[in-house]
């Protein structure tokens, strides 16, 4: 991100939002600072709209500048409840003229690159960030430094004893019901909202992006159903 677009997003007005796990935060950013936050512990996403609109309101009606959202790896049904939402609510904005943007510029970050940030922040040791995406699979972070960024994420598979070794592990649970998956790994959780803000003008943690697309660490294959029964011999 260059220096004027950082200073830009910082002046905001800015919409964060985050909704990667079970908590949810919302927060307009003006000149640096909070201007407005609301936070729910546990909360269904779908109320993530009365969020939104209690923290949109603080700044008098202005609408924001850019938007900042959660964009994964995490909970699939927060992560693209939210990316639903954001687009509808933008397109909704009224026009504010010929050369202004039909939408405000969109920024994506990783929750899973915010946890490492603040991780390390709090013990500057390399450690192995992991967080569970399917069976045999993990989402994983080799952290080495202050400020990981989201290509550095790469897909880790098999079973957990054939994970990368040779560094701590830690893993991040996002969802209320998870259980921790990697034996022998600190289980850690998404940090304070409001750390949010230390980060947005830092090199590698934001993206810009056009609308708001989620972020695919990997690919999902299906088997084709082909209505046989299981295990059933084959025709002769």
């Amino acid at each position: 991100m260059k220096a004027a677009d950082r200073d830009d997003l910082l002046r905001g007005p800015t919409l964060v939002v985050s909704a990667e796990g079970s908590r949810l935060g919302v927060g307009r950013l003006v000149e640096g600072a909070w201007e407005a936050l609301a936070e729910g512990e546990g909360t269904a996403v779908e109320q993530l709209p009365g969020l939104a609109r209690e923290v949109a309101g603080a700044g008098g009606g202005e609408a924001p500048r850019h938007w900042v959202y959660s964009g994964g790896p995490g909970t699939l049904l927060g992560l693209r409840f939210t990316s639903l939402f954001l687009h509808t609510w933008a397109r909704a904005l009224p026009d504010a003229g010929e050369e202004a943007p039909a939408q405000p510029q969109a920024h994506r970050f990783s929750g899973l690159v915010w946890t490492a940030r603040e991780a390390w922040r709090a013990d500057p040791r390399p450690f192995l960030l992991l967080h569970r995406w399917r069976r045999g699979a993990w989402n994983a972070l080799a952290v080495r430094g202050p400020q990981p960024a989201e290509a550095d994420l790469f897909v880790a598979e098999g079973a957990p004893e054939s994970l990368p070794a040779g560094e701590p592990r830690r893993e991040v649970l996002l969802r209320a019901e998870a259980r921790p998956s990697v034996a022998g790994a600190d289980v850690v959780s998404l940090p304070p909202f409001p750390t949010l803000r230390d980060h947005l003008g830092t090199p590698g943690f934001l993206v810009p992006t056009r609308g708001f697309p989620l972020l695919q660490a990997g690919s999902t294959h299906y088997r084709k159903w082909t209505g046989g029964i299981h295990g059933a011999a084959p025709a002769r």
